[in-house]
């Protein structure tokens, strides 16, 4: 017996040494998954599907490869929507928001823990799976998530009927250890066309509003300007027809009214001014003019009211020298009464 054991444990040892062997001799094979922005590595003993290369691969699968013996498959799975989008990166996400994600996914039956990891300077999260297929299969997974450039991605491996060996638990985490990302933002930075095109319509709009809002304040305060201007003019004219309105009803003394002192003033300038004036008026002109009859009728008026202010003055001049000879027959009348001797009664009978 014991050299039975002996035997037994010899073999299991050359094969295991024949195996790493041969893990160590396999090669990796780099695939570029140019939708997802990233690179991973698979072995070359794994058969490996595409998008590029084959056309018959599940939905949101963009890589498949399965081992050999049919043991253990790797996927490779993108989602992108709206949340996706939204969030854009786990780093963009706070601890709190993190762990419920965790909390949320490890409700469903099929995962069992969750360790954090990073492949690629990436952050990532690492879910155990178990669960059983409708034939009743038990599935054993390793399923690694991460939220990157707007995308949900996901390198599920699995295993049929049994756990995951040493070995192959070494393979997988050296494929995830592989992953290289092309282009890793944490917020979104390029803007397409025509979010350019509406930012660039908006701003012209914008100015196109603040034209027309400039101009409609403009044209309101220049039409305000010339309605005060015109207030202002009737004011004035208000001002000027009042004080005339009052300089005429101002009494004026008789002395002014014709614009002489007396009779000899309107006769030395006056007399001879209105016959130059009834001259010029009278006048025959070769072409009169509106403009000349007018100033002839204007004249003409002038003249007679010139000759109406000449006979209020000749009757008020008559009407002080009768006054005058009045006043002087009486003061003469008075003195000749003083000066009259008064006579004295005699009597017959005396001697003187």
């Amino acid at each position: 017996m014991k050299h039975l054991r002996r035997i037994t444990a010899l073999a299991l040892c050359v094969i295991l040494s024949l195996f790493c062997a041969f893990t160590v001799c396999a090669e990796n094979i780099k695939y570029n998954l140019k939708d997802l922005k990233m690179s991973i590595s698979i072995p070359d003993t794994f058969t490996v599907k595409t998008r590029e290369n084959s056309s018959d691969l599940s939905e949101n699968i963009y890589l498949e490869a399965v081992s050999a013996d049919n043991t253990v498959t790797i996927a490779v799975a993108m989602i992108k929507n709206d949340k996706t989008q939204e969030i854009y990166s786990f780093e963009n996400l706070s601890y709190s928001d993190i762990e419920a994600y965790k909390d949320d996914l490890l409700q469903n039956g099929e995962y069992i823990e969750c360790k954090e990891g990073k492949y690629g300077d990436v952050p990532f999260l690492d879910f155990s799976q178990k669960y059983k297929t409708n034939k009743g299969v038990e599935i054993y997974g390793k399923q690694s998530i991460t939220l990157i450039n707007g995308m949900n991605i996901s390198i599920t491996s699995q295993s049929a009927g049994d756990n995951f060996t040493s070995d192959e638990l070494t393979l997988i985490k050296g494929c995830l250890e592989s992953i290289r990302f092309t282009q890793a933002k944490t917020a979104e930075s390029t803007t397409s066309f025509w979010k350019i095109f509406l930012w660039i319509v908006v701003a012209l709009l914008l100015l196109a509003i603040a034209f027309f809002v400039f101009s409609y304040y403009m044209g309101k305060r220049n039409a305000e300007r010339k309605r005060e201007a015109l207030r202002e003019q009737r004011r004035k004219a208000d001002y000027d027809v009042l004080s005339r309105a009052e300089s005429r009803n101002k009494p004026q003394s008789p002395e002014k009214l014709g614009g002489y002192k007396s009779s000899s003033d309107y006769f030395e300038t006056g007399f001879d001014s209105q016959q130059s004036a009834q001259r010029k008026s009278t006048e025959p002109s070769q072409a009169p003019s509106r403009g000349a009859t007018e100033k002839a009728v204007r004249s003409t008026k002038k003249a007679f009211t010139h000759a109406g202010y000449f006979l209020s003055n000749v009757k008020r001049e008559l009407k002080k020298s009768k006054a005058k000879k009045k006043t002087n027959q009486s003061k003469k009348s008075k003195a000749s009464a003083k000066n009259q001797r008064k006579p004295r009664d005699y009597d017959v009978f005396s001697d003187k």
